[in-house]
């Protein structure tokens, strides 16, 4: 094609289907992520469908059309074929994905699939448990071989997104491309009676919460809170609610609005992040907005935060992890600093208007074939 006709593909206006649940059924990153990707793409005159996985709501507060399906391969394969985009632009991880996409892609529907977790990348992407016993083991060998099924609908994508450049040589497929996270700075008043430090994360084991539970044991003695918000979503950390289990300057504030996380980041210290390798979490960006530095124990997305100063890693020593917390705490001067360059980077490279433009050229090129 040539560079007129691309040009000329590129004014046109095209029918985007999205899939993953959505925010008003799971308050989650990647469903924050496919929000605002709906509502701007919608905004620059696209029709947008939005179909939501488990979808409960009969109606959505939204601006653009929303499907709710059960949560199997053959309803959402329906949903997609109804809806009849130009593009399907799937951030469901590998959940139901080969099945789901198969007869969309041959019958010409391009497939953008975006990687949210380095697994989504990996063929064999299940985790042993420690401790599992021959249930557990069971387990992990069924979720492997789903794992790998659904990998095949790599052979129907068209291109690929990912929002951690350490990903782009791991992935299979060809075309590909880097397209950051981006999130609102949009935030609601958020008062507390002491200075806190902040968590933030739907509740699960790759996040690893016991280790911030363990690290406020250590300031109890300090004047000093640790909160915690997200939803449990394995239900071995049910603990983190009750009083007698956590450290008297530990709080469990449950899931909460975006608007309420960005307040009560806007007045922490600093975020403390403890998951294990994903993709870019978007609760790193959110801090980075509101001008503030990360600790992350071990995850450093694209190596962003040390090689730009944005906060501290502690590489896995639960040691170094206490020490840059404990010196973010005590040396204002140090983490102000630290949030006054993680604001100015955020406010640079996250963008939500040049992520937009970004994945709206890479769904014009999809379609022109270029």
């Amino acid at each position: 094609m040539s560079e007129n006709s691309i040009s000329a593909q590129q004014g046109k206006k095209i029918s985007i289907a999205i899939v993953n649940t959505h925010i008003q059924d799971t308050v989650g990153g990647s469903q924050l992520q496919c929000d605002i990707i709906a509502e701007e793409l919608y905004k620059r005159g696209h029709r947008v469908s939005y179909i939501a996985v488990g979808g409960c709501n009969n109606s959505y507060n939204t601006i653009y059309n929303v499907i709710g399906v059960k949560r199997e391969s053959e309803a959402i394969r329906k949903a997609i074929m109804n809806s009849a985009p130009d593009v399907l632009y799937w951030r469901f991880n590998k959940k139901f994905f080969y099945k789901s996409v198969k007869k969309p892609s041959q019958k010409g529907i391009k497939i953008v699939f975006a990687v949210s977790n380095i697994r989504d990348l990996q063929p064999y992407s299940a985790r042993l448990s420690k401790g599992s016993g021959i249930t557990g083991l069971k387990e992990f060998i069924l979720k492997n071989i789903v794992s790998r099924y659904n990998h095949m609908g790599y052979s129907y994508v068209d291109s690929l997104t990912v929002n951690n450049k350490n990903h782009l040589s791991l992935s299979p497929i060809t075309p590909k491309k880097y397209v950051p996270n981006a999130t609102t700075q949009k935030s609601k008043s958020f008062t507390w009676k002491k200075p806190y430090v902040l968590w933030v994360a739907n509740i699960k084991n790759r996040k690893q919460p016991e280790l911030y539970v363990n690290l406020a044991k250590n300031f109890e003695r300090r004047d000093i809170d640790f909160l915690m918000m997200g939803k449990i979503e394995d239900n071995s950390y049910n603990w983190l609610s009750k009083e007698d289990s956590v450290p008297e300057n530990f709080h469990y504030l449950g899931p909460q609005p975006i608007e309420t996380v960005n307040g009560a980041l806007k007045n922490s210290l600093f975020l403390v992040t403890t998951s294990t390798p994903e993709g870019f979490s978007n609760n790193i960006i959110q801090a980075w907005l509101q001008g503030k530095p990360v600790i992350a124990y071990e995850f450093d997305p694209g190596g962003l935060i040390e090689s730009n100063r944005l906060g501290k890693i502690a590489n896995g020593d639960f040691n170094m992890f206490l020490k840059h917390s404990e010196q973010y705490i005590d040396n204002q001067k140090i983490r102000q600093e630290a949030g006054n360059r993680a604001l100015a980077f955020a406010n640079q490279y996250f963008s939500t208007q040049e992520t937009i433009a970004t994945l709206e050229e890479l769904f014009y090129d999809v379609l022109s074939g270029s």
